[in-house]
């Protein structure tokens, strides 16, 4: 998912809520048993058939599902969410046909409680209920909501889901927590001026009048908040990749500006089949252009969902910055159908698993398409923003334990997209690109159709890699902060000797220190080395006494800070001009952020600043 996150930084004039770092929290690999939920997991559901009788001219809506559940141990009631929804009917069928089935809706935990009447236990085994509903379609962007477009006299309505991460029970009584995965047999009822779309293709229409019956094949098990549904006057565009559809669909008149969008998705489709070792899971993509309320952009498998400025492009009018904006969000969410969808989350708690990544492949895969773009000096620079908080006591750590279903979008923030996907590309730099994809199409293969953890992926990691990637990743991903590494350089006996150290970084308040197992990659001429410094201090001796300029964090891909001592510094401004621009702009981000924290006299930053004009593109206009 992406939402609407709004930052503010500068690397000229770089202008903050938790406590002290907590210890690490354990990372063990996925157990259904030892997952938390809210629901209890006596009863799993395995599928449902749903239909839902809705018109975009109407304010609500009505359901009827026939849900399929194992009852893993006799029990005395069947409880699944359910909110803001109001009761019809209930009964089993199959064995047992014809029992009505009793509802208690316990408005203050969202959820129903289902008892036979007949006040008979669900026995062990394999248990079929069904149940009616009405609802009540939104107007704010969440749940089954109400899309009013078009000018003024021509206006339309459109209808559209948002069910992340709790609005799933407003449109259905359902198992509503990642854990619980489940296959979803949809049919949709809706005036027949109307197109219909859903995750899955459709595979029958048949007409009822002025109605029709929209009829779409089963969906692969997925947690509930992936379900869509759109339904208004569309116009599309259609081609594909080898023999998968895909469609981009937009209110009439829009469609010729998703060509863009589709020329992206046939580029990223391939290279994410080929680098996740995976093909893409479904028969069709679907991605539709929301007006108005729509924020942001959701994942849903199969049918993905974007305001209408993060999925269209004019050709007429919008800015090479805005392509290279919305080949990023495409690239997101096309890489959740992956990360996310085809392997998900156990838990909200680690929902980082799926922005992370997916932050960090938008930038891989504009990186190797479009190469001419940049990326990695624009986004260095927009993760200063990221940077500055998390030298605060404003921050959080990425994974910070448990997380309640009331406080699911705070951490939908910058940490978890900025931080997250530049610490994956920092592991990915000190295990190599090939090492560390070659872990992931592990992790890929193994918990394909299920969820997993942040044990299961540093599990697979560190067997591709034979290196402690778990207990390297947890300090970066358990603990708020960044560390601020310490560079000094001594020639001796014909040998550089190089000191390293280590120490909490910090732009304000004192803070608790911390250490982390900080990646460095050293780059000095020709010479390179990567260590992993996991010390507060640690020396290493280089051959000969290069004056060649050194740097630490070479290629500006590590999350910290580096300061170097005055001998080093002097070299990296007097020869400012001949780094590469990633460096340059990391050298002047650091040199700035020090100077304003007073861990660097300001006369350092200045020396940098004075080599300014001799910039070159790149670097010149990712500065300015």
């Amino acid at each position: 998912m992406v939402r609407v996150i709004h930052l503010t930084a500068s690397l000229v004039l770089l202008g903050t809520l938790l406590p002290a770092p907590a210890p690490a929290q354990a990372q063990p690999r996925y157990q259904f048993d030892r997952t938390e939920t809210l629901l209890p997991k006596t009863v799993v559901p395995r599928s449902v058939d749903v239909l839902l009788d809705v018109d975009p001219e109407r304010d609500s809506f009505s359901g009827r599902a026939t849900w399929q559940v194992q009852v893993r141990r006799s029990v005395d009631a069947l409880v699944l969410h359910a909110e803001g929804l109001q009761f019809g009917e209930s009964r089993l069928v199959g064995a047992g046909a014809g029992v009505p089935v009793q509802v208690q809706a316990d408005a203050a935990k969202a959820t129903w409680r289902l008892t036979r009447s007949d006040g008979r236990p669900f026995s062990a085994g394999r248990q079929n209920v069904e149940m009616s509903w009405t609802g009540q379609v939104r107007v704010a962007g969440e749940a089954l909501y109400r899309v009013d477009h078009g000018p003024v006299g021509g206006r339309m309505r459109m209808l559209a889901t948002q069910l992340q991460a709790t609005h799933a029970r407003s449109v259905l009584p359902l198992w509503d927590e990642p854990a619980f995965r489940i296959s979803v047999s949809m049919q949709v009822r809706a005036p027949a001026a109307y197109e219909v779309l859903s995750n899955m293709p459709a595979v029958d229409v048949a007409a009822e009048g002025p109605t029709r019956l929209h009829r779409f094949a089963p969906t692969p098990p997925m947690p509930g908040y992936l379900l869509a549904l759109a339904v208004g006057r569309l116009d599309k565009l259609e081609g594909r990749v080898g023999q998968l559809p895909l469609r981009i669909f937009t209110v009439p008149g829009k469609a010729a500006q998703g060509a863009f969008a589709l020329e992206a998705s046939q580029q990223l489709i391939p290279y994410y089949e080929s680098y996740f070792g995976q093909r893409y899971a479904l028969p069709k993509l679907d991605q539709l252009a929301v007006p108005g309320v729509r924020q942001g952009a959701m994942e849903d498998w199969g049918l993905i969902s974007y305001e209408e400025a993060s999925l269209l492009v004019d050709p007429g009018r919008s800015s090479d910055a805005a392509k290279r904006r919305v080949f990023g969000l495409i690239a997101h969410e096309v890489s959740h159908q992956w990360f996310g969808n085809l392997v998900s989350p156990a838990g909200w708690s680690e929902i980082w698993l799926n922005e992370a990544f997916a932050t960090w492949m938008e930038r891989k895969a504009a990186d190797q398409l479009h190469p001419e773009w940049q990326t990695a000096l624009h986004l260095r620079r927009r993760l200063e923003g990221v940077l500055d908080r998390d030298a605060t006591d404003a921050t959080r750590p990425i994974r910070g334990g448990p997380v309640s279903e009331a406080s699911v979008f705070e951490v939908f923030d910058n940490v978890t997209y900025g931080k997250g996907g530049a610490v994956l590309s920092m592991l990915e730099q000190w295990l190599g690109p090939q090492t560390f994809q070659r872990g992931l199409q592990r992790y890929m293969a193994e918990r394909r159709m299920q969820p997993a953890t942040a044990g299961d992926l540093w599990h697979h990691m560190g067997r591709a890699a034979s290196q402690p990637v778990r207990a390297v990743a947890a300090s970066w991903t358990d603990q708020p902060g960044l560390p601020l590494v310490r560079v000094e350089a001594t020639c001796e006996a014909g040998r550089t000797r190089l000191t390293l150290s280590q120490e909490r970084f910090s732009a304000g308040a004192a803070l608790p220190p911390a250490t982390w197992q900080v990646p460095v990659r050293l780059l000095q001429g020709s010479r390179e080395r990567m260590v992993l410094l996991s010390t507060p201090q640690m020396r290493l001796d280089w051959p000969g006494c290069d004056e060649a300029p050194l740097l630490a964090n070479a290629g500006g891909v590590g999350y910290y800070r580096v300061a170097y001592d005055s001998v080093l510094a002097a070299r990296l401004a007097a020869r400012f001009g001949q780094l590469a621009a990633v460096d340059q702009v990391s050298l002047l981000a650091d040199g700035f952020a020090l100077a304003r924290a007073g861990r660097q006299p300001l006369a350092v930053y200045l020396d940098l600043l004075q080599a300014l004009p001799s910039l070159k593109e790149p670097a010149r206009t990712a500065l300015y």
